[in-house]
């Protein structure tokens, strides 16, 4: 049990879980129930310490439980203090509380003053996080008393840290209290050496500064405190700091400082995943752009952190993002409307309130404040309808059905819009009676209501028609969307022609190359790849003549073509052309482009191109904030360094990968990357490590209930179980020395094991050779080690171990000029590709 702790205290949290469990388990045969209880309270704190807190929860009563039948106080103590630490940490404030004072009240029985103390902390803390600030003063200041009794300098440090927290948080005239707190703090984090600590409360210093509007203060010590968290490698810390140093740039008007700043404090949050401080640093670097004039810049930032905060469901945060931009707009609306109510009950003055009522829902729906906006667009809508004001309240209608569509309450947004078809034509006000029909049309279609969405479109179209209108090629145009969205591939081209041949006699020349795009797409679907190469093209030059987005967009559509016809090279002047287009505009489609052409250089085997495509795909990612995207691709990057043979490399991105997953909650992908983990340890042999990568990932599937993939991993679990067993028998008989004779010895054995159908016993010993082979540099053995544990692997239908051990051993005869084997492997490789393809459509056709 000693080790346990041991290994806990190191953070090697796997292997003291597994000491802790060893030795339960010799207590239960031959110890005592104290031992045991001792070694679940250890379990206990590892499995809180690794915030697997439910696993902890349950440790620390079962481990109680055992104390209070034998009436052993201490233990009962540590369980519930235990306790209290896992119910503070999931929020569960009132828990903890009652936990904590249980702990308290028995470590003061037992006369542990230093354990007392540390519950008084605790206390503390908790109603701090619930701001009920005089209690947690009161606990505070008994720790305080205590740890200085007991001349506990580090938990004097602590305590005075906290009471600057509290100091600061409660009351701003508190804030030379909370400076003296954190000052103190300083010194005896000094005298400790205890860098993190004084880091800490120098950055508090510092926030306390800006609150006070101290500026060049403020500077000082966010400076100081990201230089100590830079020498430790605190990354979080100096993010915050950064983060401090862009609020202080902006506010004196360094806005280039500024600009730096929050981009170097976005990336920072990004790469740890705290997405909703990346938020914060787009929003605050949108205001300097706004603040120097660059407007476009600041509503993409604004846009992109709303975006960000919406994703976490902070919808407050979203709605307060660009507020200084709007609130005066909001301020004009409001006087206007209460200027025009003192008018009374006047014609003009009403129109005014409901104009400005108007005005003020709108604000509000570029906020996102949706019900604000409701609130306004419907007193607009009431004032118009009194006043007999038709177009007002069919102007009021449609916003509402916006707000409603906006909002995916469709039906809602479906009335509306069948109000407005109802009042347009009385109001006689043209074009807005064939508008009425487009906006359900739109809605129907986002219903997957295909048959209503083309009957109200053909309306629109034969309205604008008699208009003689522009907007009759936009309505043949989605028709078209319509008939291809059905798989109506004559109808759709049939519109798409109609469309650009209207485009072109109003002579619009972006939506001429928006219909022949939309044709082109027609025909690749129906692999008629000529005539679909012949629209792209046409398009691409319309857009790139116009200077528009979309001449990429077309040049990636023109490559997929080309790809399809393995027309490589001219897929990758696409590919590269659309790339440098996106990286001009900062677009995001940058990287979504270099993994395009990461998959075009893998499937033609030039994997170190390959490699820096998708290298460069994750770095834009990174710089988005896109951690999702970061996480998919660094699999990606796994895959080809798997295909290569750089197996640590592939462990690294895959890990990273699964890292990036799980800080996200993303429990499916964990899993997945867990898997690809396994099948790396399993091509070096590390049979051991596969199994707990294997095991993980099934714990997940069965949590989800996926049942299709827990069975999948059981499976392959039960194939390192054989491997594992296979490993025990040959290493019993065949020790490995570790030499090239050994492997040659290996290789021998294999090729017997292998023709009587033992692919276990064989597998394991070709990959132990292939093992000793490359280490010596002994490329053509390691080569047809691999090349032959390709051909196991493929006897067994398992593609992807195939298709690994084939490439890596097509790459090392590549570079040793072996022409005859690299066919030969190249014509195994693909001979893979056509099994994985009739063995996923023969396991298709039996689910069917």
């Amino acid at each position: 049990m000693g080790q346990g702790a041991v290994l806990s205290a190191r953070g090697q949290f796997g292997r003291a879980e597994a000491s802790y469990i060893k030795a339960k388990e010799i207590y239960a045969r031959h110890g005592t129930n104290k031992q045991i209880a001792g070694a679940i309270l250890g379990l206990a704190q590892i499995f809180r310490r690794q915030k697997e807190y439910r696993k902890a929860e349950s440790s620390y009563i079962h481990a109680k439980s055992i104390y209070v039948r034998l009436g052993v106080q201490r233990g009962v103590a540590d369980a519930m203090w235990g306790l209290g630490q896992v119910y503070r940490l999931r929020s569960e404030y009132s828990k903890a509380e009652a936990s904590y004072k249980d702990a308290k009240e028995l470590f003061a029985r037992l006369g542990a003053e230093q354990d007392v103390a540390h519950a008084a902390w605790a206390l503390g803390k908790v109603y701090l996080l619930r701001r009920e600030y005089s209690e947690a003063k009161n606990f505070y200041t008994e720790a305080m008393e205590k740890y200085s009794r007991l001349g506990a300098d580090d938990g004097v440090a602590n305590t005075a840290w906290e009471l600057g927290e509290l100091c600061r948080l409660q009351n701003d005239s508190d804030y030379p209290k909370a400076q003296a707190y954190y000052s103190e703090a300083i010194e005896i984090y000094t005298r400790l050496g205890a860098h993190k600590g004084i880091a800490d409360s120098i950055l508090r210093l510092g926030e306390l500064h800006y609150l006070q509007k101290q500026y060049s203060a403020a500077k000082v010590s966010y400076t100081e405190a990201k230089e100590i968290y830079y020498k430790l490698g605190a990354d979080n810390g100096v993010a915050d700091a950064v983060l401090g140093l862009g609020d202080i740039h902006r506010l004196v008007g360094e806005y280039s400082d500024a600009e730096s700043s929050y981009i170097e404090a976005k990336n920072l949050y990004a790469g740890l995943g705290a997405e909703k401080n990346v938020a914060y640093a787009e929003w605050k670097l949108g205001e300097v752009y706004h603040l120097q004039g660059k407007y476009f810049k600041a509503e993409v930032c604004c846009r992109e952190a709303r975006r960000r905060y919406a994703g976490l469901g902070a919808e407050r945060d979203a709605a307060r993002v660009g507020q200084g931009y709007y609130s005066r707009a909001e301020v004009l609306y409001t006087e206007a409307k209460e200027l025009y109510a003192r008018h009374g009950a006047e014609p003009r003055a009403q129109k005014g309130v409901a104009d400005a009522a108007w005005g003020l829902g709108q604000f509000y729906r570029f906020q996102r404040e949706w019900e604000m906006a409701k609130v306004s667009y419907s007193e607009a809508k009431e004032i118009y309808s009194r006043l007999g004001d038709q177009v007002g309240v069919a102007n009021a209608t449609w916003a509402l059905g916006a707000v409603d569509r906006f909002l995916g309450e469709y039906l809602d947004a479906e009335q509306q819009y069948h109000m407005i078809r109802i009042r347009y034509p009385r109001c006689e006000i043209g074009s807005e009676a064939a508008d009425a029909a487009w906006e359900p049309a739109e809605v129907c279609r986002l219903r997957n209501n295909y048959f209503e969405a083309e009957a109200l479109f053909q309306e629109a179209n034969d309205l604008y028609s008699r208009l003689g209108s522009a907007k009759v090629a936009c309505a043949a145009r989605e028709l078209g969307a319509i008939y291809l969205l059905q798989g109506k591939y004559s109808d759709a081209e049939a519109q798409y022609e109609r469309a650009k041949a209207l485009s072109a006699f109003f002579k619009n020349e972006k939506e001429i190359a928006t219909a022949a795009c939309a044709l082109g797409e027609v025909y690749r679907l129906q692999h008629k790849l000529f005539k679909a190469e012949s629209l792209y093209m046409e398009a691409k030059e319309i857009y790139a003549r116009l200077g528009a987005k979309e001449a990429a967009d077309t040049a990636c559509a023109l490559a997929e073509v080309y790809r399809f016809q393995d027309r490589a090279s001219k897929a990758e002047t696409l590919y590269l052309e659309a790339k440098e287009i996106y990286t001009r505009l900062g677009a995001k489609e940058a990287a979504d482009t270099a993994s395009e052409l990461g998959e075009l250089y893998r499937l033609q085997g030039e994997y170190s191109n390959a490699e820096a495509s998708y290298i460069d795909a994750r770095e834009i990612y990174a710089h988005l904030g896109a951690e999702r995207d970061v996480a998919k691709t660094g699999c990606i990057l796994g895959y080809i360094y798997r295909l290569q043979g750089e197996y640590l490399k592939a462990e690294a991105s895959y890990t990273n990968a699964k890292d990036i997953y799980s800080s996200l909650g993303a429990e499916r992908d964990v899993a997945g990357a867990r898997c690809e983990l396994g099948r790396v340890y399993r091509l070096q042999a590390e049979y051991a490590k596969a199994e707990k990568s294997y095991t993980e990932a099934e714990k997940i599937y069965i949590r989800l209930e996926d049942a299709k993939r827990a069975a999948k991993v059981s499976s392959t679990l039960e194939i390192i179980y054989r491997l594992q067993d296979a490993e025990i028998g040959v290493n019993k008989i065949y020790p490995n020395l570790g030499t090239t004779r050994d492997a040659d010895t290996r290789c021998r054995l294999g090729r017997g094991y292998r023709r009587q159908g033992d692919f276990f016993k064989a597998e394991v010993l070709y990959t132990e050779a292939k093992k000793v082979y490359t280490s010596f540099g002994v490329g053509m053995d390691a080569a047809k080690a691999g090349r032959i544990l390709g051909n196991i692997y493929l006897l067994q239908d398992q593609h992807s171990e195939a298709e690994a051990s084939y490439a890596h051993s097509k790459g090392v005869y590549s570079r040793l000029g072996d022409e005859e084997h690299v066919a030969n492997v190249g014509w195994r490789l693909s001979e893979v590709c056509v099994a994985r393809r009739v063995f996923h459509g023969q396991a298709a056709f039996a689910r069917a």
